[in-house]
């Protein structure tokens, strides 16, 4: 087995770490949302249940 050409490894490697990254990114930015909206919707019970009481 050869080794590939150094600068083809590189752009492949580069390439799927983008693509990654960009995944990650996306990924972050829906958990991220999810979080927020979550916070909010524990906030909006808990002013409920103490304007209910």
């Amino acid at each position: 087995m050869f080794p590939p050409p150094q600068g083809l490894f590189k752009r492949r490697l580069l390439r799927i770490s983008s693509k990654f990254q960009r995944c990650s990114e996306v990924m972050w930015k829906h958990l991220a949302a999810a979080l927020s909206y979550k916070c909010l919707k524990f906030k909006s019970d808990m002013v409920s249940e103490t304007n209910i009481k």
